[in-house]
């Protein structure tokens, strides 16, 4: 619920929420949403990329195979920042650092 009600404040509508009211093992960093994700979508790891802030997403998108990508502009704290950094192989600084990752030129 807070999920959604977070993003409906900013425009947003998702299609699909695992959030914290869910058992412990049915959300992050255990596969289930992911998992459950793709399973709904019809996807496979490699159609995927998991976009986060901290490292229980990391850990949800290395144990399904996803290709992980650290949100950075919410972070705050160096401590955060570095561990982001030094742990995982994409971190952007910027949605528009994002966006222009995510678009493929045909």
């Amino acid at each position: 619920a807070e999920i959604v009600r977070h993003y409906a404040e900013n425009g947003v509508k998702p299609d699909l929420v695992y959030g914290w009211e869910l058992p412990p093992e049915q959300r992050k960093p255990f596969a289930y949403p992911m998992e459950q994700i793709m399973l709904k979508l019809g996807m496979k790891p490699q159609d995927c990329v998991m976009v986060d802030d901290l490292k229980l997403g990391g850990d949800m998108a290395k144990l399904c195979g996803v290709d992980f990508v650290t949100a950075g502009w919410s972070h705050e704290f160096d401590e955060i920042t570095n561990y982001m950094k030094e742990n995982f192989d994409i971190y952007f600084k910027t949605v528009e650092e994002l966006r222009n990752y995510l678009i493929i030129e045909e």
